[in-house]
């Protein structure tokens, strides 16, 4: 949450830096990343799968975190 991120078009994919990391992503995941919108379960699902190898890369370097989803009010 508290890592610094950008990304630049490489080729067909696109090279996204992280903490001074360079790593290969499709664009797609590359613009994601560089959101402040969470991956969801629907988008994770969506990911090919180096996406989500790259996307658990991050959270296991403590780039990025995972969280609890909002708590949704049941209609009264």
């Amino acid at each position: 949450p508290w890592s610094r991120v950008a990304w630049a078009r490489a080729g067909r994919g696109a090279t996204l830096f992280v903490a001074g990391l360079a790593l290969p992503a499709s664009r797609a995941f590359a613009v994601r990343a560089c959101t402040d919108e969470a991956f969801d379960a629907i988008a994770v699902g969506t990911l090919a799968d180096a996406d989500r190898t790259r996307l658990l890369e991050l959270v296991n370097l403590g780039h990025f975190a995972m969280t609890k989803p909002p708590r949704r009010r049941s209609a009264p």
